[in-house]
């Protein structure tokens, strides 16, 4: 991962320190304005001046984060000394540990009075007096200097002066509602100060943290550094001399050792993947290319290839898009990990993924979608985080699994599509016995897709396929199916599987009529047994719809084909009945696809249901 992390930063072309630049993040609150929320502080009257700039939303947040350079706040026990940030506490401390961190003069000197006048040498603002005095721009929250005042300990500050400051100024919206934080210094925006830039942008390792060695990762003899803290992420170190390239003791130092050059481009690479991550089902994501056809630091290429993966991964529903960008040979690693305060833990990682894989996946998730989507225009495309929600999302799956099923996904490994249709059916049965069956057809067919997805790219551990092979795009495209029992003759479906749809098919048709009889209820949904049933099962399941057939007149084309198609395949195996394909959770499985393939054309292809997941 490293010298892939490291190859992508040597070929990048802007600076650096746009790569560092955070999104801005709003809580979830409806029809409020947010703030950018400027904190100047004056040397001469000894008051700090609140006054706001509105950020909106996917129109100017981006400027904002830019222009006052938020970067983000420093992780781990670091004083935090960056002036742009999102946390009141660390904005108004943040110019006592820059005056302790920067050696650059002209800087020093510009914070050096506010110091002296608010921190006196300590990382806390003393208060004597304070009180608020209305302005046409805002408000002004005064501050003087402690003068010969008890000392003020860090606690004591946490505790009593935020809670004092939130106190008095819990009217001002420019401090509730505000998303950032930064410093001015005599009306100077300290954030737009080229010695800060200079700092944030900063790389440089101390003289004496290098030593003559061997930089681990391109092999160049010269001045080498073993100090990592700046990298994000831990790769590996040892302070065993047995584990060095070098056997020299006395030479050795530590065994990962990296040159100036490679450090700098494992900085700027990070700093790359990190500002592109995506939200992937209340996880983070990270992709990391490896091997990438670079075209001469064409940072345009580069973003492309971040985007197109995005969207197989996320949205996939743009196969021309993605065809078009995905012109190299590269292999890409997925991380999947969360981040709480200073934690950061890694929960998936899956390496090596070849773009041709990526591809196979978003063309055969598409390709199923059409099969549907053409018909039922409130089906959802296939998409890889629909997929892992359809694990995730139920009573009996569990997160460990649902991790190892996306794995294999992407590993091309085979996944139990017995464990699957199971815990589908068991939000199937929880629906049932809330009345919430007719609105819950289309998450059927959408589990439904992904089973038929998954068996076309053969990643099924079953050699049994129970889904059709044909896309049926001559007749589909123009929409011309009228019905459901027309879908279901061109699925191209095993002859097993036709019967239980037709099955399913019956079930509803007959609850149609019932419901023209005013009867609401329809009896033979209450046999079906949600935890699965044998061939046997299916059997008297079958009798009990021809009694239903018979007491209640239902005659009609459509419904004489699918007793007789049912009952066709089911005589097959009246003798043999262990030689019957499909288990018992599957045989529920398809029986509801085609109770709700039929629903669907009930209801109105476009009526709004339950989608499920996605």
């Amino acid at each position: 991962m490293m010298p892939a992390i490291s190859s992508l930063g040597s070929n990048l072309t802007e600076d650096s320190l746009s790569n560092k630049i955070n999104n801005i993040k709003f809580k979830n609150t409806k029809n409020k304005d947010f703030y950018l929320c400027i904190l100047d502080f004056s040397s001469k009257e000894s008051c700090i001046t609140i006054s706001p700039i509105k950020v909106v939303k996917n129109e100017n947040d981006k400027n904002i984060a830019e222009k006052y350079h938020w970067v983000g706040n420093l992780t781990g026990n670091i004083p935090q000394w960056h002036v742009t940030s999102d946390n009141l506490l660390y904005a108004l401390n943040s110019l006592y540990f820059l005056y302790k961190k920067t050696e650059i003069k002209t800087l020093k000197d510009k914070i050096y009075n506010i110091v002296k006048l608010y921190y006196d040498d300590n990382p806390v603002i003393h208060i004597k007096k304070s009180k608020i005095i209305d302005q046409p721009s805002g408000k002004v929250y005064f501050f003087l200097p402690n003068n010969n005042e008890a000392h003020v300990k860090s606690k004591e500050f946490n505790k009593n002066y935020i809670n004092k400051f939130l106190e008095d100024t819990k009217d001002n919206e420019y401090i509730t509602r505000a998303v950032l934080y930064t410093i001015f210094v005599d009306g100077e925006c300290i954030a737009e100060d080229k010695d800060y830039i200079k700092m944030l942008d900063s790389r440089e390792i101390k003289e004496d943290e290098y030593y003559d060695g061997i930089c681990s990762l391109c092999g160049s003899i010269g001045k080498v550094t073993a100090n990592t803290k700046e990298l994000k992420f831990k790769y590996y170190n040892t302070d065993k001399s047995s584990f060095a390239s070098n056997m020299n003791g006395s030479y050795f130092k530590k065994n990962l050792s990296l040159c100036s050059n490679c450090y700098n481009n494992i900085i700027s690479g990070e700093d790359y993947i990190f500002k592109r991550s995506a939200s992937f089902a209340g996880m983070n994501l990270l992709m990391i290319p490896e091997s990438l056809p670079f075209k001469d630091g064409d940072d345009l290429y580069i973003e492309n290839i971040f985007n197109v993966n995005r969207d197989i991964i996320l949205k996939n529903n743009e196969i021309a898009h993605i065809e078009d960008n995905l012109d190299g040979f590269y292999t890409i690693d997925l991380m999947f990990y969360r981040k709480h305060n200073n934690s950061f833990k890694i929960l998936e990682f899956i390496p090596e993924i070849p773009e041709s894989r990526m591809i196979k996946i978003s063309k055969y998730m598409y390709k199923t979608s059409l099969k549907f989507k053409n018909v039922f225009d409130n089906f959802n495309y296939l998409t890889i985080n629909g997929f892992y929600l359809s694990i995730k999302n139920t009573r009996n799956s569990n997160f460990n699994e649902s991790l190892r099923m996306l794995s294999s996904l992407f590993n091309s490994k085979p996944i139990d599509r017995n464990y699957l249709i199971r815990i589908y059916l068991d939000r199937i049965r929880t629906d049932y016995y809330n009345n919430n069956i007719n609105n819950i057809t289309m998450y059927i067919l959408q589990k439904y897709a992904y089973i038929e997805f998954l068996e076309k790219i053969d990643l099924t551990k079953e050699n049994k396929k129970i889904t059709g092979d044909n896309d049926m795009d001559s007749e589909i495209g123009n929409k011309t199916l009228d019905s459901g029992l027309n879908f279901i003759k061109n699925m191209n479906l095993p002859e097993e599987s036709e019967g239980l749809f037709c099955i399913g098919y019956a079930i509803r048709y007959i609850g149609m009529i019932l419901f023209k009889k005013k009867i609401n209820n329809n009896p033979l949904l209450e046999k079906i047994n949600y935890q699965g049933m044998n061939f046997r099962a299916v059997e008297k399941l079958m009798n009990q719809i021809d009694e239903k057939v018979k007491q209640y007149d239902i005659y009609g084309e459509e419904i004489a084909y699918v007793l007789y198609k049912a009952h066709f395949v089911l005589s097959k195996y009246t003798l043999v009945s262990s030689k019957w394909p499909i288990n018992d959770a599957e045989n529920v499985f398809l029986i509801m696809t085609g109770y709700s393939i039929e629903n669907q054309f009930i209801f109105g292809k476009n009526k709004k249901t339950d989608n499920g997941d996605e």
